[in-house]
């Protein structure tokens, strides 16, 4: 068996023949981890995943939702890291020998050097995210040969589609990402080797990016941004469900961090120029609403469920609006609560964002978040008067219309918990700096639940979580002492008959 050092000199490779395996060493050179065996198939005509637009083509009026054909995927339009041309026989193709496990950034050509991961892990989605094709069959219900499929579909290793929902592996490295990922539409797993917090050589991605402008200098150049100014529902990491759902997928052991931008002395208070690169990090979302077919039939729109954040570190130190984004568009009283069972599992966030909140759910059911803190915006204070509170941080959890919640055992000390219009079946079992419960006149609480075992808040709160900048129609709690002396919390322990 032939050694050669990377992918390039495997396109070189002199005439391959039919089932000839090689080892190559690395996608550059042998000490990128990008290296495996390849097997020549000379039947195969697949195409590597490769796109660069010049930025100079891309569409300034495009919608955030549309924009998959403006992303950079891979690095080389010879090879991708799973299928390699050949030089010297442009009719078959090397495939990578994979067990369809997980599938590793560094195979795409990801270094933790300082160069844009961007295009490796869009070229990883593509395999992680093949649809699934159904196999033709003709008027009598035989199978057409040859196969033929729809979708049309990029098959590897001699099968139709490969499971959507892949593991990408992100080994340890500090990794950066200077332009937008693929939407994610099936539940890919994100795995690194450990968060900065539990690992001195974790897996750190550090979002470096301006969000909505690939090329922006000035306020001046705002008009060559691909992305509306307000991404309200933008993110890095986005879940979208599909026509299928988008069962699964997540984050695990890893550090997500969106560093400071550089900001002019003479536009620190131009509020076009600090937040023209405002979204969230992580979004979840189900964006279709429901609709009645043709025979009258009621159809849900899709969900995204079971997504889980699992010992992952955010540090929100430049103006992202939140860490995590939850929301569903459906519109029916029904099963409104297309956004179902989210687990955050030892999670900590820190640092600033730019809407205050850190985790925002709108018609979300079963969000569970275990453990971990919330330290976003500490430090951070007003720069024009110190004594006034901090211009973008108000860190913290917003519930709007959300049910079966569960927040346990997360330190909430420096923090807000804010319970909006409607809420079903909350439980709040930690620590909290502050708790504010809409008491307007539209309110819909069901059974709120608030643990008594921490009565009093430790720590001195900060100024801008006092009771008295409480927002109108909201009541305000700063311990579960102050809930227990209120005469009037008829929201409390309502069962489902009783609520207003």
């Amino acid at each position: 068996m032939n050694v050669v050092e990377s992918l390039e000199e495997l396109y070189n490779y002199p005439s391959p023949t039919h089932k000839e395996m090689v080892y190559v060493q690395g996608y550059l050179n042998d000490e990128d981890g990008g290296g495996g065996f390849f097997i020549f198939d000379a039947k195969s005509s697949l195409e590597p995943f490769y796109q660069d637009i010049a930025p100079n083509t891309r569409n300034p009026k495009s919608p955030y939702a549309s924009f998959e054909d403006m992303l950079k995927i891979g690095y080389n339009a010879n090879y991708d890291g799973m299928v390699c041309k050949s030089k010297t026989n442009p009719t078959g193709r090397w495939t990578r020998q994979w067990d369809r496990g997980k599938l590793n950034l560094r195979w795409f050509g990801a270094r933790p050097s300082g160069s844009d991961a961007s295009p490796a892990i869009n070229a990883a989605l593509k395999y992680a995210q093949f649809e699934v094709a159904i196999r033709q069959r003709d008027a009598k219900g035989a199978y057409v040969y040859p196969p033929k499929f729809v979708p049309s579909i990029h098959t590897f290793n001699n099968r139709a589609y490969t499971r959507p929902g892949k593991t990408i592996f992100i080994p340890s490295g500090r990794y950066y990402f200077h332009t937008f990922i693929s939407t994610i539409r099936y539940g890919v797993v994100f795995e690194g080797e450990g968060n900065m917090g539990t690992s001195a050589h974790g897996t750190r991605l550090l979002i470096f990016h301006r969000y909505n402008d690939f090329n922006f200098t000035s306020p001046k150049d705002s008009k060559k941004s691909i992305l509306p100014q307000s991404s309200e529902k933008g993110a890095f990491f986005r879940y979208v469900a599909n026509g299928s759902n988008n069962a699964g997928g997540g984050l695990k052991n890893l550090t997500i961090d969106v560093p400071e931008l550089f900001i002019p002395k003479e536009e620190e208070n131009n509020p076009n120029f600090v937040n023209a690169y405002d979204a969230n990090i992580v979004s979840l979302l189900s964006e279709e609403t429901s609709h009645t077919d043709t025979k009258g039939n009621r159809l849900d729109c899709p969900a995204v469920a079971k997504w889980t954040a699992e010992n992952i570190v955010f540090t929100l130190n430049a103006r992202a609006k939140r860490a995590l984004f939850l929301e569903s568009n459906q519109k029916t009283k029904g099963l409104r609560w297309r956004i179902r069972d989210t687990t955050l599992i030892n999670c900590w966030f820190a640092g600033a964002s730019v809407h205050g909140e850190t985790v925002s759910a709108t018609q979300s059911s079963g969000l569970h978040i275990i453990g971990g803190f919330f330290a976003s915006g500490l430090g951070s204070v007003n720069r024009k008067n110190p004594n006034l509170p901090p211009e973008r941080v108000k860190p913290g959890i917003l519930l709007n219309d959300c049910a079966n919640t569960h927040l346990t055992g997360v330190d909430l000390t420096h923090g807000e918990i804010c319970i909006h219009k409607k809420s079903y079946f909350i439980n709040i079992n930690c620590r909290f700096g502050r708790l504010l419960i809409y008491n307007g006149p539209d309110k819909e609480h069901v059974d709120l639940q608030v643990s008594k075992m921490l009565i009093l808040n430790p720590r001195k709160l900060p100024d801008y979580l006092d009771r008295a900048t409480a927002p109108k129609d909201f009541k305000c709690y700063n311990n579960v002492w102050e809930l227990e002396q209120d005469e009037d919390k008829e929201w409390l322990h309502n069962t489902p008959n009783s609520s207003s």
